[in-house]
């Protein structure tokens, strides 16, 4: 559920959406991004985040005309989908 971070979730929250993402006991993430701290547990995670927040195809509300954008694999996606922070 979204709310404000406290100092006992800090490691946990991440800033994009306003939830803990805690990684569950034994696991390791995919990566965590440096900025937002959103959690991606699997390189599909952030496979499905590129795609779900890159613009959709067609003109917006300024006239320009976005491309389709194409799926990416995990180890070509340099930023967090949700932020744009560098990972």
């Amino acid at each position: 559920m979204p709310h404000p971070p406290t100092d006992a979730c800090a490691d946990d929250h991440c800033y994009s959406h306003d939830e803990d993402e805690p990684l569950a006991a034994g696991t390791v993430a995919y990566i965590t991004c440096g900025e937002c701290l959103h959690l991606y547990q699997t390189a599909g995670d952030l496979e499905r985040a590129y795609v779900e927040t890159m613009p959709k195809p067609g003109p917006d509300a300024n006239g320009f005309v976005w491309p389709e954008i194409r799926p990416q694999p995990a180890e070509e996606i340099f930023f967090c989908p949700y932020c744009s922070h560098d990972f």
